[in-house]
């Protein structure tokens, strides 16, 4: 599925088209987002960003931006907020030109704040990925969000205890974007 959609969105001339489609697609993807194997998460939320890039919608992309922001809400589980803040990162990734201002102002403040969120440090690794992935394929429109970034960044350094090695391996790695 990954593969095929990355194919179908790489080509400019084809677009998932089809409403039904689309759900079979979301419903072949979302339960994945929340498996306990982080492997399978990272391909789901990898998977729901190609295939926002193989539909091609702006309608569209908002929907599954605002299906991540509702589940983030809603679930407090680590493995369901891994996935959802992954997919996050993932939709800006293939499609964020795609997105307004308003979806990258509510990703971003949604990441920040689950980076901070200090009783999952699979939660912060995760979100801080997702930021990255935003980060660097933001250009000039993530420029507003670089100093609450490096500063999210900073607090992390200070206060991350050592042994959470995958926290400060990609708080370096969102500083190096």
């Amino acid at each position: 599925l990954l593969t095929s959609l990355k194919a179908m969105g790489e080509q400019k001339a084809y677009r998932l088209e089809g409403e039904a489609l689309q759900k079979a697609n979301i419903n072949l993807i979302v339960p994945y987002m929340a498996n306990s194997n982080p492997l399978l998460r990272c391909a789901a939320a990898e998977a729901m960003g190609r295939l926002a890039q193989a539909v091609g919608d702006a309608q569209f992309v908002a929907s599954m931006a605002q299906f991540s922001f509702d589940k983030l809400k809603s679930c407090r589980d680590a493995i369901n907020r891994t996935g959802f803040a992954l997919a996050l990162g993932s939709l800006h990734r293939y499609v964020g030109s795609l997105g307004s201002g308003q979806h990258l102002n509510t990703s971003v403040s949604i990441l920040l704040a689950l980076a901070q969120d200090g009783t999952s440090a699979l939660v912060q690794t995760w979100s801080i990925l997702a930021l990255g992935l935003i980060a660097d394929t933001g250009g000039g429109m993530f420029r507003g969000y670089v100093e609450p970034s490096l500063s999210l960044c900073l607090r992390l350094l200070l206060t991350t205890p050592t042994a959470n090695v995958d926290v400060l391996q990609c708080v370096g790695k969102l500083v190096s974007v």
